[in-house]
């Protein structure tokens, strides 16, 4: 006879749902199975947990709407516990889309005993626009302004220069209202996709004309819908960006582009319209019939199943048998299960984090329109979901607050460092994560500055995954952002995207996110290639800068931060105005080898000769604690006309990749600390360099 459990930290767990969990500690676990497997372990070891999950995918399976049949299941993924911060249990059918998720609309000691990882989820209502779903939204909004304190403000809100007038008199009851110096009112703001196709704009020549009224029947149903929401809420001003800049007049789109940060800091709620491609999609969904509920009703311990899986404690020494002793039936416990729905944030492991596949989260402008706000309300596919700056919440189930709040929020396992925690709060809760509120206390409190640099180079990985319109707007479309990191980072000089001060302790190691591997598709890996390998048409950064790439990058991480090899040199020139100024970089005292290679069994790094080498290494850091060294890989700017002529010199190099160096060649196993750097270093010279 074969043995149907394994053994893992302890205990022996079925090998077909990886029970029993241990008690809910903040655990992440995600295991290969089948559905032929479970429903064996069901029924010849009386697994419960198996008996439950196989009864729902069969539930499941026997709706002809699901759009799948018995035969197209097999693999199975089971995951515990996705963002490691709160409760979850989603099955995967491998090889399809449907991914399911299974909840409890109340815990019970039997389901919190036995399926630790089972979530508390509710229904959704089948229609965004229903009086229901809008009760939930100002439920949510009002215990907002009543509990959370980083979310409010004492002083009122100033209006932006123009807002749109919903209260307003006429046929239409909206106009463009032009505000006083110091006119201070709520007001909402309006998060959307502008799409492809032409809608209705304030140009130069209409000002005077949205002054006075705006045709109804001229709106795109998006500002339409966020017209009527604003009006059930009983705030009378909304922000429009298409209405209220002026969008023919450069001066005007400037002048408002620079205080975006503030427009959505004091507004007091953003309104995103998060499941529509453009400005005629609307705010509101039905919910779709592939999203019903499927039911399972299990009883424990009857049919002679145990309680749970076996465990080392169970009589038989191969825990294999069925436990014979006949146990008085328990009170049915009733679980649910569904296909899961479209968040704006997925409770994902960090190291298994995807962006979300909503239109709205797919463009680069409307990070900082998320981030900035206190608070906002998503209009997704099949439901709402509210973030602010202390929770994070959506119809379908329970809130994820701040520590020390009530609701289901974000937890750790007890020992877990600190930079753990914050992985956790920007895959689960990023709208905290990257909050001004959350970057303050980090400086008040006297964590160290490279968590504020690490948590700034995340922001940029999240945002080179989203697409502009136009390549010209990569600095602006973040500004907001950046103008709140230089009032925690006060006295530092940003550059291109990046922080002078931390530029050779991280800022610069980044490289282009690699493109996806194992993948069976040769068309959709070919595809990728072709996107991240491209640079702009047109010069917008310098080679050194994350936006010298029209790519997702990533940038290298340590624990412990690195130890830098160089140094900048300031280059006399003072900023602009604006934030997002492109400036060059000068390096100093950095190894500056003249080429570098390795033999095939690196026993050995030398410089090689040649009078004129193709690439040049320069060190730039070491990484702790581990003795690794990083380097950027240079080659000279041929004078190809495609940097600005300000820039065009004799002596310029392009910044051409990464390379780290893992830890001492084997010949040098025996030497001390960082001898084998030095020597290094002693096979090239040290220069001023100038990156571009």
């Amino acid at each position: 006879m074969w043995s149907m459990q394994h053994s893992f930290g302890g205990f022996d767990r079925c090998r077909g749902c990886d029970h029993p969990r241990p008690r809910y500690n903040g655990g992440y676990a995600s295991v290969r199975s089948s559905l032929g497997t479970m429903l064996s372990m069901a029924r010849y070891t009386g697994c419960e947990v198996c008996s439950i999950l196989s009864e729902g995918i069969l539930n499941f399976l026997s709706d002809e709407s699901c759009g799948i049949s018995r035969d197209d299941v097999d693999q199975l993924q089971i995951d515990f516990n996705l963002a490691g911060s709160r409760r979850s249990l989603e099955v995967r059918v491998l090889n399809t889309p449907i991914r399911l998720c299974f909840f409890a609309s109340e815990s019970t000691p039997w389901l919190t005993e036995t399926m630790p990882d089972l979530p508390v989820g509710r229904e959704v209502p089948q229609t965004t626009s229903s009086e229901e779903s809008l009760s939930w939204a100002i439920q949510q909004l009002e215990a907002c302004k009543q509990s959370h304190k980083n979310c409010n403000s004492d002083s009122a809100s100033p209006l932006p220069s123009r807002v749109l007038d919903v209260f307003a008199e006429g046929d239409s009851g909206v106009r463009l209202h032009e505000s006083q110096e110091g006119e201070t009112a709520p007001y909402i703001a309006l998060s959307h996709c502008w799409g492809h196709k032409p809608f209705l704009r304030t140009l130069s020549g209409s000002l005077d004309a949205h002054r006075s009224a705006i045709v109804w029947a001229r709106l795109p149903q998006t500002f339409r819908d966020a017209i009527e929401f604003s009006r059930k809420l009983g705030i009378r001003y909304l922000w429009i960006d298409s209405l209220c800049i002026i969008q023919d007049d450069e001066h005007d789109w400037r002048r408002e582009a620079a205080r975006m940060a503030s427009i959505y800091q004091n507004a007091a709620l953003v309104i995103s319209a998060a499941r529509s491609h453009g400005a005629y999609g609307g705010l509101y969904a039905d919910l779709p019939a592939k999203h019903k509920i499927h039911t399972v009703k299990h009883t424990p311990g009857a049919s002679r199943h145990r309680s749970r899986c076996p465990t080392p404690s169970d009589d038989d020494e191969n825990n294999t048998s069925i436990n014979e002793e006949e146990e008085e039936p328990s009170p049915t416990e009733t679980i649910h299960l569904r296909q899961s729905l479209t968040h704006p944030y997925r409770l994902l492991s960090p190291y298994h984090a995807a962006p979300s596949t909503l239109p709205v989260f797919t463009r680069g402008w409307i990070l900082q329109e998320r981030f900035l706000s206190r608070r906002i309300l998503h209009f997704g596919p099949e439901e709402l979901s509210f973030e602010c700056l202390e929770s994070s919440t959506c119809q379908c189930t329970t809130p994820i607050t701040t520590p020390g709040t009530t609701g289901g929020g974000v937890q750790v396992q007890e020992g877990a460092p600190a930079w753990y925690k914050n992985m956790l709060d920007r895959t689960a809760r990023p709208k905290y994560y990257y909050a001004f509120t959350t970057w303050q206390d980090w400086s008040r409190s006297g964590m160290s500055e490279t968590e504020l640099w690490v948590c700034w180079r995340r922001l940029v990985e999240d945002y080179t995954r989203l697409r502009l319109t136009f390549e010209k707007d990569v600095f602006p479309a973040i500004a907001g952002m950046a103008q709140l990191m230089g009032k925690v980072r006060q006295g530092q000089r940003y550059v291109a995207g990046l922080w002078e001060d931390s530029l050779v302790r991280g800022d610069l190691l980044w490289h282009v996110q690699l493109p996806p591997t194992g993948n069976d598709d040769e068309e959709e890996e070919e595809g990728w290639e072709k996107t991240w390998m491209v640079r702009p048409a047109k010069w917008r950064a310098p080679s050194w800068s994350f936006a010298s790439v029209k790519a997702p990058v990533e940038f290298m991480n340590s624990e412990e931060g690195f130890e830098p090899e160089c140094e900048v040199v300031d280059d006399g020139k003072e900023d602009g105005p604006q934030p997002w100024n492109l400036i060059d970089l000068d390096i100093l005292d950095g190894g500056f080898l003249k080429n570098l290679w390795a033999d095939d069994d690196c026993e050995s790094l030398v410089a090689a000769g040649g009078e004129q080498p193709r690439v040049y290494c320069l060190i730039v850091a070491r990484k702790l604690p581990q003795r690794e060294v990083i380097c950027l890989v240079l080659a000279r700017v041929q004078q190809d006309g495609h940097l600005p002529v300000s820039q065009e010199h004799e002596h310029l190099y392009r910044r051409i990749g990464l390379l780290e160096i893992w830890g001492a060649p084997s010949t040098y196993v025996n030497s001390v600390g960082w001898a084998w750097l030095q020597d290094l270093r002693g096979k090239g010279e040290d220069a001023m360099v100038r990156i571009v």
